[in-house]
């Protein structure tokens, strides 16, 4: 199963209906794409071997945003190519709110063999911060 951000740029087509008096807050794909409200959110942009998927927010565009989904994870064994992914139920945090986008990401995913992970979000997607 591929996991992929949403694509579309922050108009008004994006995921969740934007007020005319609200800038549409957004964050920023592997691909470089502004996409706001992703269901699916690539985490590792080299391989996509950590995704988020089944995505449903609740505060977006405000000083925090959070959803639960679930976090998916490639399984390298006995490598990667043919390993599968295992996905675990996730909570995930947005916060850093500066010109439009959220800088930071925080999953919490208890049973996953990594509970907890904090990434920078930059222009070009994700960027992997500490455990």
């Amino acid at each position: 199963m591929t996991v992929t951000a949403a694509s579309s740029p922050a108009t008004s087509r994006s995921t969740g209906a934007a007020s005319s008096a609200a800038p549409q807050v957004v964050i920023y794909a592997c691909d470089g794409q502004p996409v706001g409200r992703p269901a699916g959110f690539i985490l590792a942009c080299g391989d996509g071997g950590l995704a988020l998927q089944s995505l449903t927010w609740s505060g977006w565009g405000g000083p925090t945003a959070t959803a639960n989904g679930e976090l998916r994870q490639n399984i390298c064994i006995p490598n990667c190519a043919t390993g599968g992914s295992v996905s675990y139920p996730a909570a995930v945090t947005v916060s850093g709110l500066t010109g439009g986008r959220y800088t930071s990401l925080h999953t919490t995913a208890p049973t996953a063999p990594d509970p907890s992970s904090n990434f920078r979000l930059d222009l070009n997607g994700p960027v992997f911060v500490s455990r």
